[in-house]
């Protein structure tokens, strides 16, 4: 690897490493986040105090 002073000049194969670690690194953020939104809307539930009854927000 060169670096001058606007660009960086890579070697043959590096730069398809660079990609397939950014894809790995963004596919995890984006199923932590999916998991996460999916397990908190899942779970939540809204209690009616006049009736006494749970309520899922999916439902709503």
């Amino acid at each position: 690897m060169q670096i001058g002073k606007t660009k960086i000049f890579l070697r043959a194969g590096q730069m398809a490493e660079l990609d397939a670690r950014r894809t790995e690194v963004l596919s995890g953020a984006a199923n932590k986040i999916q998991r996460q939104t999916k397990n908190s809307s899942s779970s939540e539930t809204v209690y009616c105090s006049e009736k006494g009854h749970n309520i899922s927000t999916s439902s709503m």
